[in-house]
């Protein structure tokens, strides 16, 4: 069971990438036409940077429903006896994608200023993707209305159907 829920994991992160990157250079690559002649107007970069980071902020909550969601699914079977491991595991899975993205990033830095936007974009993105796994972890049904329509195709959305008592503990007892 271990080895299957890393394998998916896994899966699921190489299509979280690939969608975020081409999402995001869609919305980037007009700003590139304006740095290159000098004149980016501030209104514009401000529009493409601030939908560009709406969608990452999306996407990354979406990511961090997406691992509890199978944390869940997978914890909650009986074979199961160290449900830890499976939590700790998917955390790191959540955050894992951003470093590694950051990693590839900071590659091809030219300059420390760029370094420093891309720790700090790091950082931001990491703190929403752990602030929206623990959430989610204690407060399943709140992914639900953002991305139960993501959840739903992958069948995950039943495992997020279900409040909370107190604990993802007292969960496992609701749901059996």
């Amino acid at each position: 069971n271990f080895i299957i829920f890393n394998g998916i994991l896994l899966l699921a992160a190489f299509v979280v990438i690939l969608c975020l990157s081409i999402a995001t250079m869609v919305w980037l690559a007009p700003l590139t036409a304006f740095k290159r002649t000098g004149n980016l107007p501030k209104a514009i970069a401000l529009l493409f940077g601030g939908v560009a980071t709406i969608y990452q902020t999306y996407i990354w909550g979406g990511w961090a429903a997406f691992c509890v969601a199978l944390t869940l699914k997978f914890t909650l079977n009986p074979d199961v006896s160290w449900d830890w491991l499976y939590w700790i595991t998917g955390f790191m899975w959540c955050i894992g994608p951003i470093s590694w993205l950051a990693n590839k990033e900071l590659q091809v830095s030219q300059s420390a200023e760029e370094t420093r936007e891309i720790q700090k974009g790091t950082m931001s993105y990491s703190l929403i993707a752990i602030a929206a796994f623990i959430v989610f972890t204690f407060a399943s049904s709140y992914s639900l209305p953002l991305y139960g329509f993501l959840l739903k195709p992958v069948g995950l959305n039943s495992y997020m159907a279900i409040e909370n008592s107190n604990s993802v503990e007292g969960d496992r007892y609701q749901r059996s």
